[in-house]
């Protein structure tokens, strides 16, 4: 959220525009369930992204950061994952070779 905030508050366009889609992200990730990733897009595209080219990159932006932020949660599961699978293969190899001996 805090990046997010960020991103809005450093885009270059005005706050006419700024305030609104401000406004109505805050109501899209109050909408989205639990787990659910909310429609960002659609606060900007309602006004005006398809033809405001800072709105537009100010959108792409936005969800960049949030789509990396996430991606970044989950790094050290999965290395702990893939450790614990490592971990269970080199396991299983080592009991083979045993009932094989």
């Amino acid at each position: 959220m805090l990046r997010a905030t960020a991103v809005i508050l450093d885009a270059p366009i005005g706050l006419s525009k700024k305030i609104p889609v401000a406004l109505d992200l805050r109501s899209a990730f109050n909408q989205a369930q639990d787990g659910q990733r909310p429609d960002l897009s659609k606060p900007f595209d309602e006004q005006g992204a398809a033809t405001d080219e800072q709105l537009a990159s100010t959108r792409d932006e936005l969800i960049g950061v949030i789509e990396s932020t996430i991606t970044r949660g989950f790094r050290p599961a999965f290395a702990l994952s893939a450790t614990f699978a490592a971990l269970a293969l080199a396991l299983a190899l080592c009991m083979r070779r045993r009932l094989l001996a």
